[in-house]
């Protein structure tokens, strides 16, 4: 980047263009990358709710959510465990889903689930949808053989794991709530400040708590923290 200001809540500066901020907190171990606010004609119900269906699969590493009454692209992670190309893949997804403000409407329907027989242009040696697919069934997942998803559940939260094309992951459970007006403000405000790297998204007109994350970085321990974490949220909603 260019430009960069450092302030005590974080870093400014410049990327493809845009202006990015980087906060972080080390005592919480939490960082976020924000770009905006979100310049939109348009506001209310509607837009609201095709941002939170662009959370669900098209927004991928980033999500879309809201402070002060604004919008906003982010990225959230751990700081601790924040790699280089994670780093570049967020401020990539934040700044390229702000520098166009009505891409949401490319985003009504899903993009293709790849079959777990699928490969990626992964490195070798990376974790791939056969592997990821094995250790769900290890947990008790069940597979769907109409999209090949896998079923699985923590206590009485249902979770759904799947791959998508373009080496991503991920795992979403459904709470029981209504996509009101109320309740969509609350999901893009949780969806910047939560504390817990899932965020909310809505598929169908009901509620959704969703984790994406790359397939070829997976693994059985990053599993289990996933599952914990999209449980958690599902049972703080």
């Amino acid at each position: 980047g260019t430009h960069t200001e450092l302030t005590e809540r974080g870093i400014s500066f410049q990327f493809s263009g845009i202006a990015l901020t980087c906060l972080f907190d080390p005592h919480a171990d939490r960082m976020r990358f924000v770009a905006g606010p979100l310049q939109n004609s348009r506001s209310g119900d509607a837009l609201n709710r095709e941002l939170l269906a662009a959370n669900r699969i098209a927004t991928r590493d980033a999500r879309f959510g809201a402070a002060n009454g604004e919008l906003y692209t982010a990225f959230l992670h751990p700081l601790s465990m924040l790699t280089e190309l994670q780093c570049l893949r967020g401020m990539t997804c934040c700044a390229s889903l702000l520098a166009n403000s009505e891409i949401h409407q490319r985003y009504e329907s899903d993009e293709p689930t790849a079959t777990p027989q699928e490969q990626w242009n992964v490195e070798p040696g990376t974790t791939t949808a056969s592997d990821l697919q094995a250790w769900m069934q290890d947990r008790g997942g069940i597979v769907q053989p109409e999209d090949g998803s896998l079923l699985l559940g923590i206590e009485k939260t249902r979770l759904t794991g799947r791959c998508l094309q373009g080496n991503s992951f991920v795992i979403e459970s459904a709470v029981h709530s209504s996509a009101s007006s109320d309740n969509m403000s609350h999901m893009l405000d949780a969806s910047f400040h939560s504390a817990l790297d899932p965020r909310y998204a809505i598929a169908e007109d009901n509620p959704r708590i969703v984790f994406h994350h790359a397939l070829s970085e997976m693994s059985p321990e990053l599993l289990d923290s996933i599952m914990r974490q999209v449980h958690l949220a599902t049972i703080s909603y």
